[in-house]
């Protein structure tokens, strides 16, 4: 069980390439008192990193705008943001 105030953050893509859906970049959702905390790690080379934003549609934004635009709009599906194992809170693609 997550403990409270905290989830994981999962951003889906899908490869049409091996026609799956794998997990392109995760970290972990802090709730603070007026903020959400994300912790990630962008690669091996560079360090943890502590983002704050004033709520998961911040967040949502953030990870489609680095992420979201790595899909083939003509094969592939989407990406999509869950948390723990439901999709995210109020996600949205910046499309919508």
């Amino acid at each position: 069980k997550t403990p409270k105030g905290l989830s994981q953050i999962s951003l889906v893509l899908n490869s049409s390439l091996d026609d799956i859906l794998f997990i392109g970049h995760s970290g972990v959702l802090i709730e603070g008192q007026d903020q959400v905390y994300f912790v990630e790690k962008l690669s091996f080379q560079e360090p943890y990193q502590l983002l704050a934003f004033k709520s998961r549609l911040e967040l949502n934004q953030y990870l489609m705008e680095k992420y979201g635009n790595y899909y083939d709009k003509a094969s592939e599906a989407r990406p999509f943001i869950f948390e723990n194992n439901r999709p995210m809170k109020g996600f949205k693609n910046l499309d919508q």
